[in-house]
C-alpha cells in the first residue's frame, strides 16, 4: 500500500501509478491496460463509508486533468506506468482529518493498487506587508 499526505479539497489530481502482474511473471510490469478493459474498477472509500466506484474514460497521456481518465503513459518505454486522473470528490471531506483510500483493481493478471491518502488541512502563508 501506498500512503500519501493529500490537503483536504484538493481538486484536478493526477495520480501516477505502476501496475504490477500477479501471475507467473509476478513483480513484472503489466502493460496494455486501458479505461475499458475487461474487469478494470477503480473504487475509493473513506473511513466508516462504503467503498464508491470511479467511472474510468479514456484518455491520452499528454491531456489536462479528466476526473476518471485512465492512460498507459508509454508501454516501451515506462512499461507498467499508467495515469489515473482522480475525481476532486476522493479528497472533499466535511472533517478536519480524514483518511481516504483508492483501489484500481480487477483486470486480468493485475496486483491491485491502493493508496491511502491522509486528507489534511491545507495552510496558505501570505507574507504582510509585500
Amino acid at each position: 500500500m501506498i500512503s500519501k499526505i493529500i490537503p483536504i479539497n484538493k481538486v484536478n489530481h493526477s495520480e501516477y501509478i505502476y501496475i504490477q502482474r500477479n501471475d507467473t511473471y509476478n513483480n513484472k510490469p503489466l502493460t496494455g491496460l486501458g479505461f475499458s478493459s475487461s474487469g478494470l474498477k477503480a473504487y475509493y472509500c473513506r473511513k466508516e463509508f462504503a467503498g464508491v466506484g470511479i467511472t474510468l474514460r479514456s484518455h491520452s497521456a499528454g491531456d489536462p486533468w479528466f476526473s476518471g481518465g485512465f492512460v498507459e503513459l508509454d508501454s516501451t518505454n515506462l512499461p507498467g506506468y499508467y495515469r489515473i486522473d482522480v475525481p476532486n470528490e476522493v479528497f472533499s471531506s466535511g472533517y478536519v482529518d480524514d483518511i481516504t483510500n483508492l483501489v484500481i483493481s480487477g483486470a486480468t493478471d493485475m496486483a491491485p493498487v491502493v493508496i491511502s491518502y491522509q486528507l489534511k488541512p491545507s495552510i496558505i502563508i501570505a507574507a504582510a506587508g509585500v
